[in-house]
């Protein structure tokens, strides 16, 4: 049995996006309504994975829509996390 990638199907190169190429496209309303709008649609296919102890925890969270491609959620959760910047201020959130 081989593991890994069928090279043959697979030769793409990784693409490195810069976070200046990012921000010239994106906004957060436009993020925020993207991630709204997603969350309306199929339910995807995946699962959770919660490491840490009692005050530390990394969480992740990985899924499949299929026909329309994968997705990795990964979140560190400690007590700095409330006090943390910047912060996801109430003005900038959406009304919806």
């Amino acid at each position: 049995m081989r593991l890994g990638l069928d090279r043959e199907r697979h030769s793409q190169k990784m693409q490195l996006i810069s976070a200046q190429q990012i921000e010239a496209v994106l906004d957060w309303e436009g993020v925020l309504q993207a991630l709204h709008d997603a969350h309306l649609g199929q339910r995807p296919l995946g699962d959770s994975y919660l490491i840490g102890d009692a005050d530390y925890r990394l969480f992740s969270r990985g899924v499949i829509l299929p026909g329309r491609g994968a997705g990795l959620k990964l979140a560190s959760i400690h007590p700095a996390n409330a006090t943390a910047t910047p912060r996801c201020q109430q003005s900038r959130r959406p009304s919806w």
